[in-house]
């Protein structure tokens, strides 16, 4: 039997499956196969399963590790030997080949009986007790474990039998654990001192570490800086973890224990995102769960704090910052991390953040984010969209314009061009990109979106797969609009289908539209209940049931609002979801209604409501309840009207660029301010035909 040479030994793992390419790539790995793989590869191969990246790349190299003959090691053959049955002996035979061979391993053995795994050899029968020994292969990692406990378990013995007597264990020493927080949704390979790990995306790593000053280094896969700074140590028994960046939402719980009878505390959070590196006290559970009963003396309580990372990344401790009220910190946490990705996904949520902030603000981090990753077209996106908060809608014209001269043949500064346009002028150069760049992501979304807000509904399905397809990663945020295209087209188990499979922690967006698509039509009665999905989006913690009331509204699911309204806990807010159900079915009594609520009710209701109630005052010719029921938003693309502009809702449904359930809103505005019946008619229907998920138009209206 041959060893096998480098080179086909490489071609052999290669095709072990998803990952083998980066693990092959690993510095160990590539050194042990120069030096002629065998023993030394498995050995390297060994260590790389530890720092896989993924569970695929982890079950890639078990599949190589399993393969043990491809290590095959040439050696002397061993000296076997047994006296009275204490010595050596071969024992098993596995891996049996065509040509006799097969691989059996040593142990040293007592009263014939096998004790301790020495090594595994390829071997061949050569008659009686004689075998060909053909070289050495790696220990099962069975074997490696039995040598394992069976050498602790001989040297236990040993120190029992040659030092009892004089010496007993000292109390054992605890070194301090630091746990390293990857919140990025990025794989990164850290650095602490002269330790090293990699972490992928959303996890938690542990390492003990003796105390002292070690400096810490995270990595992206490119070799880029996420963050970099010096950590300090002390023994004891306080809890340490590096956050990085701060961004995953870390928090620590304090929790009860009571014995049958007595009363406890409600469990109380200190979030701690935001901080890169937290140190605290006496936290009992780090990142495991605790025992769900504790053994307690007399009638009494205790408490107990456990540290865990909530779900959604980066994003949700965005959002924990932003509904403490920090809408600056927020805003810098989202930048901080866009920087550091480079990720073109990470730009709009920072780009919202800012502009929370302000419109100078959003600016600001959209110039920046330009200047340093200049192919960028979200971060140019955004910068548009910063310059028309700022009534600056000719200097981004002007600004995108010379760009495109400068280099007309490029679809991107074609597509940012189109976007300053009005839908007439850009439409024909946007056919042009689209002839010249036909998968080009930008073009085709734009594309897309016309269509879609001309009712065209199948070709604007088709141009949003098309980007989704050609860039996976518009997938995601196009969801919304293929869904409610399918349902327009009156496929609504097609779009049923497709939402639930985006269903993930976090996706509330999709949970609305799926609740939306059951009450259609057409709709699949065999699909799962919203509420049944309302957990899978949930994060730790959650009440489910006061979810599943507020999802109700959401979906526009009277007849579930009514049975859960009474499991919200505030008045404002069940008063909010009545308002919020009131306002399509009749405008009139829902603005009524509004006068008499509180402005946390009135203010807690979404952009659809605000615009409906805000026409109706309008109509009814009271400003100042319209000022009071309407949202104060910027006037952008997509977003709500000026208010000035609700005066007349039959010019402001004009506008291409306002999101279809608003323009349906506008359109039944107009008709109730219709004095003609045909005319009434006729905007009813385009309200109709906008509402694609029936949630503007009254079910009976006519």
């Amino acid at each position: 039997m041959a060893v096998i040479p480098s080179d086909a030994l490489r071609d052999a793992l290669a095709g072990f499956g998803p990952g083998a390419g980066d693990v092959l790539a690993q510095p160990a790995v590539v050194a042990a196969l120069e030096a002629g793989g065998g023993l030394p590869l498995h050995d390297a191969l060994r260590q790389a399963r530890k720092a896989a990246a993924s569970p695929e790349e982890r079950e890639t190299v078990d599949r190589m590790l399993a393969s043990r003959r491809l290590f095959l090691t040439r050696a002397s053959a061993p000296t076997m030997f047994r006296l009275n049955g204490v010595g050596t002996s071969l024992v098993g035979e596995t891996e049996h080949a065509k040509d006799g061979t097969y691989v059996g391993t040593l142990f040293f053995t007592v009263l014939f009986l096998p004790i301790v795994p020495l090594s595994s050899w390829l071997v061949r029968r050569a008659g009686g007790r004689s075998w060909n020994f053909f070289g050495k292969v790696p220990l099962t990692a069975l074997h490696r474990t039995w040598r394992f406990v069976a050498g602790l378990a001989l040297l236990a013995i040993a120190v029992e039998i040659g030092w009892a007597a004089t010496h007993r264990p000292g109390p054992k020493v605890s070194m301090p654990t630091l746990h390293v927080v990857n919140g990025l949704g990025a794989p990164v390979s850290v650095s602490i001192g002269e330790r090293a790990l990699r972490l992928g995306p959303d996890r938690v790593e542990s390492l003990e570490l003796p105390p002292g000053r070690y400096h810490a280094r995270a990595l992206l896969a490119d070799a880029r800086v996420v963050e970099e700074l010096d950590l300090d140590i002390s023994a004891g028994e306080s809890f340490y973890a590096w956050n990085l960046l701060g961004a995953a939402p870390l928090r620590i719980v304090t929790f009860w224990y009571a014995a049958p009878g007595v009363s406890s505390p409600e469990p109380t959070t200190e979030e701690l995102v935001g901080t890169s590196f937290v140190t605290r006290a006496s936290v009992s559970y780090a990142f495991e769960d605790p025992p769900e009963t504790l053994s307690l003396v007399g009638g009494r309580s205790t408490s107990r704090r456990r540290a865990i990372v909530a779900e959604g990344g980066w994003r949700s401790g965005v959002a924990v910052i932003a509904n403490r009220g920090d809408l600056a910190g927020a805003a810098k946490l989202a930048e901080r991390v866009s920087f550091a990705l480079g990720d073109e996904s990470t730009v709009e949520l920072a780009a919202a953040a800012a502009s929370a902030v302000g419109a100078e603000q959003m600016r600001r981090f959209a110039e920046a984010y330009v200047v340093r990753f200049p192919e960028t077209v979200e971060g140019h996106r955004m910068v548009q969209e910063a310059l028309l908060q700022l009534g600056l809608e000719a200097e981004s014209k002007a600004r995108y314009r010379a760009a495109f001269e400068k280099d007309p043949s490029s679809a991107r500064a074609g597509y940012l061009y189109t976007r300053t346009l009005k839908p007439a002028e850009a439409a024909p150069l946007l056919e042009r990109l689209a002839a010249e760049h036909p998968d080009d992501p930008w073009t085709q979304r734009a594309l897309g979106w016309r269509e879609f807000h001309r009712l065209q509904l199948e070709p604007a399905l088709g141009h949003f797969q098309h980007a989704a397809s050609v860039a996976p990663r518009f997938a995601a945020p196009l969801l919304p609009l293929r869904v409610r295209a399918l349902a327009g087209l009156g496929r609504v188990g097609e779009a049923q289908t497709l939402a639930r499979e985006a269903v993930e922690p976090g996706a509330w967006s999709v949970i609305e539209l799926y609740g939306r698509l059951a009450r259609l039509p057409g709709a699949d009665a065999s699909m799962p209940d919203v509420m049944d999905l309302v957990h899978l989006a949930a994060e730790p913690g959650t009440d489910l049931e006061q979810t599943k009331a507020s999802v109700a509204v959401l979906a526009r699911d009277a007849s579930a609002w009514e049975r859960r309204r009474n499991l919200i806990a505030t008045a404002d807010a069940r008063a909010g979801g009545d308002l919020q159900l009131l306002a399509a079915a009749d405008p009139a009594r829902a603005l009524s209604a509004a006068k008499e609520l509180s402005d946390a009710a009135v203010q807690g209701v979404d952009d659809l409501t605000h615009l409906i109630l805000a026409c109706e005052a309008m109509r009814a010719g009271d400003r100042k309840a319209a000022e009071r029921v309407y949202v104060p938003t910027p006037p952008r693309p997509g977003s709500l009207p000026a208010l000035d502009a609700l005066a007349d809702p039959a010019k402001a449904f004009e506008d291409e660029d306002l999101d279809l359930d608003l323009q349906a809103a506008l359109a039944v505005a107009a008709a109730r301010r219709a004095t003609d019946p045909l005319e009434r008619e006729r905007w009813m229907e385009a309200a109709r035909r906008r509402d694609l998920l029936r949630c503007v138009v009254p079910r009976d209206a006519k």
